[in-house]
């Protein structure tokens, strides 16, 4: 019986976003928040007098302003921390909770200490409140929209801010100050519900309790994870130094000097704590992984983009926060205003900020000026906004000049936090954004009260130094007492104070770091690539029988291929949270703590199973020579051996040789695991008169056994022109059970358009002797994964079409998505049967420029669409395959200014169906010399390249002129001389084209429909270059050679070389697999695709891909030095070098 999850909503993933109603009832709960937690930082200062008035502690008036700052800023980033323990959701209620709740408790205080204690607690609220708000916008974005909506939540806050202080006077001005703090429970609680009800339980990873489960094993489950993996000295060192930091600055040349023992005391103190801190979180993160999470991850200070930007949030806190503050204080003293007019005449520059973030959006969005020109932009109306208002008169009438420069200002200012805020998803991994968002916003509320103390310390030895004793110490809002002269001496001394004080807020702005975000600065540049991946991959756990599913980890990044340890207590996994498509191995409690990175290397570790005892692992590794083999590690010692490429193991290197999917014997005596070893590599499809007609490579596997210390190696079972794949025990240990299907079937298993014809069994045999083979499932379907659950049952999956789910031998079945986006992959069960875990994945496409995992050091890798070239004057472009309808587009190289060249629908020349497949669509483009046109294949590829035509095309590279080069037949079996010509790539001077072709008869070995041809743009003449099985050409840049693939034999191809004159043919390659896709570097090296190290995982277990062998490899010209560029799990192809000067332009 199928079974599906009562509440479709939970269906919503990472990559998903929200969308429609949810949207904006989400989008309005966190604008109120955010709003409250703006207005709550300012409404204060007009309402102060008021309250101290009634209360009657003048003494203690000033700490309703420092008990919620000094809380505010000292939860900010533990704040982001609870997000990894409990959830985004969860967090951000409790925080709201606790706002409104002591907003209450302020509004019912009877005396000071009361407001104080209750403001304090007031600010822990409104610090979770206000991050975790903001946090919310990055998750909450729908994609490419993020600039708005940051640029949204920007404008809330600046509005927040301004009209707190307006309602603030309004309030007080009606004689009922209370209300300044009652309004937040009626509208936080507004915000409170539609924030719970809109916001998907699982959205975003917000760690929800199940609603099946009981709510007390959720708190008792998060509880001990915050205890085993929480960081209490770096939360108490990080308390400790905003508090007493904040203290000091708030304190100094106010009711102490900053000579005092006090404040001295507080720094130094502070110091202290901050140092300890950075040094704590540098040992944790360094040599305690796995054991305390740090509240601050070391890589993020190791980032120095990132650091880049934490300075930026620095130094341009103290120009935000001062002005907010001065403004109104210099309207009220040097111009005699009232407390409500001074705030309402602070819009002008708090409408002002709006104006900037709406700017920022406009330059980033639709105009893709990069970050650093936003930032700069900001930061010189900013500093000039400052200057002019150092500027303002002193005299007693307000003068109009001032609300342009508080206009000119407050855009400045709007533009540089905006910006500085829309760097953060950009600049910092995922799963570190809700700590950065926090830090950042600390970092802010830190140099915020820096710049406070010192424009205070500023206007406060002005005064002393321009005014006698009495009238510097006068109330300069209280001035009834003085005489006429007196009181304007003392209103401009204040108003020449203030200009000081804006003189120095304008060297703030003008020392806001404007770093590139385009690329790291201690990088070559980006090494652009693609890789075809699921876009999402997170682990679930649940009853087998379905029920009681939840997420396994708390913050989950990209994980998958997990299984049990043999006492149950254990899921261990492949995890890419150091990098996509880094993969390495993980173990954490079934109950979601104790985190724990087992082996972390630039390779590919994967597969990783405990033994019985829990004493071992073992994995697959891709070190020491980037083939996947068996490893054992012993646990407690850290100790690493390889058991399957030893003397005793050695195979034939010309063949295929990998080792996938170990798995423990009960007693701990063997490692079964499946092999192609020894076998011919070979590709797919019809018989052609060079072997098979696909390309793409297929599979082969044996079953094999060895002992743990590489002892005992043999082969359990094999079929020949099988793949045997996957084994796992029984529970008593005598047989093995795996799945079997047809080499040819380990291809249409991975792909979508022919997942549906292929089939497999589930066998087992007898281990000590290969015998007595049993077929315990047949039928039709991909049935994987199988495992006993008794030694009587047997669970599986069955992956594509309707059929699939999870199986067991006995009859149950159960699927717990209905979203068809979303796909239940590789399930394991618990030792006793009870649990099962398994990834949940999505084939959302990366975006573009997407970081990835830098195997080598010097570039910033990045993802991009397929076919990347880039012309002479730096433009990108792309067939835009994964990310579009194989369209030609051009784009800047950071992902800027995209226009659409060639729209392939919009001709009649391909079928949108094989489109949709990525069978068809304008491929390889090419750009001329002088950058004016592009040239490119439209039509059919790959095995419909003998059916369907395919033309040469080149286009105008702005877009408004394209023609067709060749002829072709949109059906080639109609036609003897039709042929489909593509894969194009212009000659050095922009005169030539040199390309492929195919034909109807090409696979029966017709010559005249074979190899490459060279056209020439001028007189249309063709000449044939080769006429063997070619493809893939590219000409070097000085139009001397052209690299391109040819089929060496009936099983391989490799990368060769010839002059454009035919001439000097060499064969750069001879891996024995495929070698292909080969294009040029701008220093004249060779980058190509190679399966020369074979697969990295069992082919059939792939989704949606062609070749998930596929690795980047670099060579010089002459085939020399080769070196690989990537080492993942994935297919990785489509290399470009684009070096940092290109990135400036």
């Amino acid at each position: 019986m199928t079974k599906t999850l009562p509440d479709a909503s939970l269906e919503v993933t990472e990559s998903q976003h929200l969308a429609g109603g949810r949207l904006w009832l989400v989008a309005i709960g966190i604008a109120i928040s955010i709003f409250l937690a703006a207005s709550e930082i300012t409404i204060i200062s007009t309402s102060l007098v008021t309250i101290v008035d009634e209360l009657m502690n003048h003494e203690q008036g000033s700490w309703l302003i420092t008990a919620y700052l000094l809380t505010f800023t000292g939860f900010l980033t533990l704040w982001g921390k609870c997000t990894h323990v409990y959830g985004l959701k969860t967090s951000l209620l409790s925080s709201l909770l606790i706002f409104v709740a002591f907003s209450g408790g302020c509004g019912a205080s009877q005396t000071m200490n009361q407001l104080i204690i209750c403001r304090a607690f007031q600010g822990i609220g409104g610090s979770g409140v206000f991050s975790l708000s903001l946090f919310s916008l990055i998750r909450i974005a729908p994609p490419g929209k993020f600039d708005a909506v940051s640029a949204a939540g920007s404008a809330v806050i600046a509005i927040g801010m301004v009209l707190g202080a307006i309602l603030g006077g309004a309030i007080c001005s009606a004689g009922a100050w209370r209300w300044i703090f009652l309004y937040n429970v009626p509208a936080g609680a507004v915000a409170w519900v539609l924030i719970c009800l809109a916001i998907p339980n699982n959205f975003a990873h917000s760690s929800m309790p199940d609603r099946r489960a009981g709510i007390w094993d959720y708190l008792s489950q998060k509880a001990k994870l915050l205890l085993t993996t929480a960081d209490p000295v770096g939360c108490f060192l990080l308390l400790g130094f905003s508090i007493l930091f904040v203290t000091a600055l708030e304190e100094a040349n106010v009711t102490y000097e900053w000579s005092s023992a006090l404040i001295i005391a507080f720094l130094t103190v502070s110091g202290v704590l901050g140092i300890t801190f950075v040094l704590w979180e540098w040992y944790i993160g360094s040599h305690r992984k796995g054991i305390l999470e740090p509240m601050f991850p070391w890589r993020m200070v190791r980032d120095r983009v990132w650091m880049g930007v934490l300075l930026g949030f620095f130094v341009s806190g103290p120009a935000t926060t001062i002005l907010y503050i001065q403004i109104p204080q210099r309207l009220q003293t040097t111009n005699d205003n009232s407390p409500l007019s001074a705030s309402v005449k602070l819009l002008a520059f708090a409408l002002g900020s709006p104006a900037g973030s709406f700017f920022c959006t406009l330059l980033a969005g639709k105009f893709h000026l990069p970050f650093v020109h936003i930032v700069m932009m900001g930061a010189v109306l900013q500093t000039v906004g400052s200057f002019l208002l150092s500027s303002v008169p002193t005299t007693l009438h307000v003068w109009g000049g001032q609300y342009g420069y508080m206009v000119l200002t407050g855009v400045g200012v709007g533009m540089s936090m905006t910006s500085f805020y829309m760097s953060v998803p950009v600049v910092v991994r995922k799963d570190d954004q809700a700590i950065a968002v926090g830090v950042s916003l600390q970092t802010r509320m830190l140099g915020a009260s820096l710049g406070i103390a010192i424009v205070n310390s500023i206007l406060v030895n002005y005064v002393k130094a321009h005014l006698n004793p009495i009238e510097a110490a006068a109330d300069p809002n209280a001035l009834s007492g003085f005489a006429p002269d007196a009181v304007r001496r003392i209103r401009e001394v204040y108003g020449a104070g203030y200009n000081l004080q804006m003189m120095a807020v304008g060297a703030f702005s003008a020392v806001t770091p404007a770093r590139d975000l385009t690329a790291s600065h201690d990088k070559k540049g980006i090494f652009f690539m693609n890789r075809i991946a699921p876009g999402t991959s997170q682990l679930y756990i649940a009853d087998a029988d379905d029920r009681n599913e939840r997420s396994l980890l708390s913050d989950p990044i990209y994980e998958y291929h997990a299984t049990f340890s043999p006492d149950g207590q254990w899921v261990t996994f492949t995890g890419e949270r150091n990098g996509d498509g880094n993969a390495d191995i993980y173990r954490l409690r079934t109950d979601g703590s104790d985190l724990q990175e087992l082996v972390a290397t630039p390779s590919v570790e994967d597969s990783v199973v405990l033994s019985p005892n829990g004493s071992l692992a073992a994995y697959v590794s891709t070190a020491n020579g980037y083939k996947a083999n068996i490893w054992v590690m012993d646990l407690e010692t850290g100790k690493r051996w390889n058991l399957t490429d030893t003397a005793a193991t050695v195979a034939d290197p010309s063949r295929m040789n990998g080792y996938f999917r170990p798995a423990w014997s009960q007693d701990g005596e063997w490692i079964a695991f499946s092999s192609d070893r020894n076998v011919q590599w070979d590709g797919h499809g019809e018989e052609t008169f060079m072997g098979l007609s696909g390309w793409e490579h297929t599979q082969e596997l044996s079953i094999y056994a060895v002992r743990p210390d590489g002892s005992g190696f043999r082969q359990i079972a094999t079929k020949p022109g099988y793949a045997l794949g996957s084994p796992k025990w029984s529970p008593d240990g005598k047989r093995i059970v795996y799945y079997e299907m047809a080499r040819q079937a380990t291809w249409d298993s991975h792909r979508p358009e022919s997942i549906a014809s292929a089939n497999s069994s589930i066998v087992s045999v007898d281990f000590a002797t290969g015998t007595d083979r049993r077929v315990e499932v047949a039928g039709s379907g991909v049935k994987i994964f199988p495992q006993y659950i008794s030694n009587e049952e047997i669970a599986y999956q069955i992956k594509g079409t309707t059929k699939e789910g999870i199986y067991s031998t006995a009859g149950s079945y159960w699927n717990t998505t209905s979203n068809t986006s979303v796909s239940i992959r590789s399930p394991a069960w618990s030792p006793d049967g009870k649990k099962v875990v398994y990834e949940k994945t999505t084939w959302v496409v990366r975006p573009m420029e997407k970081e990835l995992y830098n195997w080598d050091s010097d570039w910033e890798y990045r993802f991009t669409d397929v076919f990347p070239q880039l012309s002479q004057q730096d433009r990108l472009v792309i067939t835009q395959k994964q990310l579009g309808n194989s369209s030609i587009v051009t784009m800047s190289p950071t992902g800027q200014n995209a226009r659409l060249i060639f729209d392939v629908l919009h001709t009649y020349l391909v079928d949108e169906t094989l489109v949709r497949q990525g069978l068809a669509g304008a491929f390889q483009p090419s750009w001329s010399t002088d950058s004016q046109w592009l040239v490119f294949g439209v039509g059919s590829w790959f095995q419909d390249r003998a059916q369907y035509g395919g033309w040469l095309a080149r286009a105008s590279a702005n877009g408004t002129y394209a023609e067709l080069l060749t002829t072709s037949s949109a059906d080639l079996t109609s036609s003897s001389t039709a042929v489909n010509s593509g894969f194009p790539s212009f000659s050095h001077d922009g005169k030539k084209v040199v390309y492929r072709v195919w034909g109807a008869n090409s696979s029966q070995g017709d010559k005249s429909q074979l190899g490459l041809r060279i056209l020439d743009l001028e007189s249309r003449k063709v000449t044939v270059l080769t006429t063997e099985w070619d493809n893939l050409p590219f000409f070097s840049p000085d139009g001397e050679r052209i690299v391109f693939t040819r089929k060496m034999n009936a099983t391989n191809y490799d990368v060769c070389m010839i002059r454009p004159d035919g001439s000097d043919l060499r064969v750069l390659t001879s891996s024995g697999a495929n070698d292909a896709h080969a294009v040029w570097s701008p220093d004249g090296k060779i980058i190509y695709s190679t399966g020369m190290y074979g697969f990295r995982y069992e082919c059939a277990l792939y989704d949606n891909t062609f070749q998930p062998y596929g690795q980047i490899m670099i060579m010089d010209a002459d085939g020399k030095n080769k070196r690989m560029l990537t080492d993942s799990m994935w297919e990785d192809s489509m290399p470009l070098f684009v070096p940092n000067s290109a990135l400036r332009r």
